[in-house]
């Protein structure tokens, strides 16, 4: 969990990789693989890469591979790439591989590109999107990168959708480049 202002950030060529794995608990909600949240929370690298990774833990709803919200942020400000792959898990709803919601944002303000790769839970019923991008200024930018979006949706009930991009949720790229999904 990175919330509350924290800022892990590397400057010049530095790499940053964060790696987690929700708890497993059978019968509880929120076992999130890694959590960013809150204004001021940053994950901020130049030109080195960003690569997060992470997978939730069982339990009933709301049980994310990646959690990025409430204005939380994963910055490359050079040419560094973003690469983020999460796994959502559960046995009843909502339980995406990477949701960003509440204002989380994912930028490249330089060349680097950005990728996310995310499978909801199979386990699971409806909503178990691979990727789901939602609320007021949930974005993901890049100013000179291209951008990724990869997403398998999984469950065995209605809506388990690949990519879901809802209620002003924005993916955007600078003019001369591409976005694909």
């Amino acid at each position: 969990m990175i919330r509350d202002e924290a800022s892990i950030v590397s400057q010049d060529k530095g790499n940053i990789s964060i790696t987690g794995n929700g708890s497993i608990n059978a019968t509880e909600d929120d076992n999130y693989g890694v959590f960013i949240a809150d204004t001021n929370t940053k994950i901020v690298s130049q030109d080195g890469s960003i690569k997060i990774t992470g997978t939730a833990g069982t339990g009933k709803n709301y049980n994310y591979g990646i959690l990025l919200s409430n204005a939380g942020q994963i910055l490359s400000t050079g040419n560094g790439a973003i690469t983020i792959t999460g796994a959502g898990s559960g046995t009843v709803s909502n339980n995406h591989g990477i949701f960003i919601s509440g204002g989380g944002v994912v930028s490249s303000t330089g060349k680097g590109n950005i990728s996310l790769s995310g499978v909801g839970s199979s386990t699971a019923t409806a909503d178990n999107d691979g990727i789901r991008i939602d609320g007021t200024n949930s974005q993901v930018i890049s100013a000179q990168g291209s951008i990724e979006i990869s997403g398998k949706g999984e469950g065995t009930g209605n809506t388990n959708l690949g990519v879901r991009i809802t209620t002003e949720g924005q993916v955007s790229t600078g003019t001369a480049n591409n976005w694909s999904r």
